[in-house]
């Protein structure tokens, strides 16, 4: 993958768009818009529904891609492996995507494909899903070095057969971390307006005294990015965008959906606090990803070889941590399909007049041997 190659721009654009779309919707989703914390993963959301892309088939396939930022299952295909390969590093990102289903489920052969060609890390096969609750669960919070314990509820996978997870865990220590000694407790911290009065709450706000730090002055916000420390090539960094006090956040979040991560230019900072906070939050996403315009509803007959497979909750679990240290963060998707009707009966099946045949070594798909049979 490669900023300078347009699909793979495509595809980085879309993640990104869709993490800032999930963020406003569920900023907004209360009767106090933008007034309580939340988080959301575009990259992990995107992982899932690409996993589930490979399940549709024409019309909603296309629509699926499109939605992806891709025109095709093989342009995802391309795209998708090589950006994991370029994130994955060592003790700084690891993301994890599985297949979860019953054992009496009868993947199709080209989903089976498809999803190998994604670099599907893990197929895990129970009788039952929901009586394996706590050990699809272990692998999550095995994947995420146990930030998310428990994304899935024996509810959640009742009357399911399938569920396609993504994991991702990203732990990295500030090249320049805060000092403890400058954190001040109980420091003020001005929310949104509520009802036309204004509230003061308390963070533990930490501090960096003139150091030199990379900032970004728009006519909307002010922008900090703090790199992290990683090993070369890797680089990763928090990017913090505070408003202009005349600015919403809502109209800065606007702003943020369509627009490319601006050039930082260091600057001497006398004072730079910044909040010391954990997040722990957990969504559902289908009424969501419906209003974005992902086509999720309907069957995806193209996963399974018999029955009506349809896709049911949708959910997401987040953790966050950023101390004077570093940020841990660790995200959970599960997409979570359900058991659908039995096959077609089929009341008969006679073979009574001419018909061709093949003697196959079924772990090669290898005919040793073909015929016909015309009774004669």
């Amino acid at each position: 993958m490669s900023t300078r190659n347009p699909k793979d721009r495509v595809v980085i654009g879309t993640i990104n768009k869709l993490g800032w779309d999930l963020l406003i919707h569920f900023c907004t989703d209360d009767n106090s818009p933008y007034s309580n914390s939340t988080l959301v993963s575009g990259l992990s959301t995107f992982s899932a529904l690409t996993m589930l892309a490979g399940a549709a088939v024409d019309p909603k396939q296309r629509e699926m891609c499109a939605k992806l930022g891709a025109g095709s299952l093989r342009d995802l295909q391309a795209t998708y492996p090589g950006m994991r390969r370029m994130l994955e590093s060592d003790n700084v990102f690891h993301s994890a995507n599985g297949l979860v289903a019953e054992t009496q489920v009868c993947l199709s052969p080209q989903y089976q494909d498809y999803l190998r060609r994604l670099m599907v890390d893990a197929n895990l096969h129970f009788l039952n899903l929901a009586d394996s609750v706590a050990e699809i669960n272990k692998w999550i919070s095995r994947t995420t070095k146990r930030r998310i314990p428990s994304l899935l509820t024996a509810d959640d996978l009742r009357d399911s057969a399938v569920a396609l997870i993504n994991a991702l865990i990203f732990a990295a220590a500030f090249a320049e971390p805060f000092r403890p000694r400058d954190t001040v407790r109980c420091a003020p911290f001005y929310p949104t307006i509520k009802n036309g009065s204004r509230a003061t709450a308390t963070v533990d706000m930490m501090y960096r005294h003139g150091k030199g730090v990379l900032v970004y002055q728009g006519e909307r916000c002010t922008a900090v990015r703090l790199p992290y420390r990683c090993t070369p090539p890797s680089e990763w960094s928090m990017i913090a965008c505070l408003p202009n006090k005349d600015t919403p956040i809502q109209e800065m979040l606007q702003i943020l959906r369509t627009r490319r991560i601006p050039s930082f230019a260091q600057h001497r900072v006398g004072r730079l606090g910044l909040p010391r906070f954990e997040l722990q939050v957990q969504h559902k996403l289908n009424s969501t990803l419906q209003a974005l315009g992902f086509p999720i509803d309907g069957s995806f007959p193209a996963l399974d070889m018999g029955g009506d497979t349809q896709v049911g909750n949708i959910v997401q679990s987040l953790s966050l941590e950023c101390n004077e240290k570093g940020t841990v963060a660790a995200v959970a998707t599960a997409v979570i399909i359900g058991r659908g009707g039995p096959p077609p009966y089929i009341p008969e099946l006679i073979f009574d007049r001419p018909f061709v045949f093949a003697i196959v070594a079924d772990e090669l798909d290898l005919a040793i041997c073909t015929g016909l049979f015309s009774g004669q």
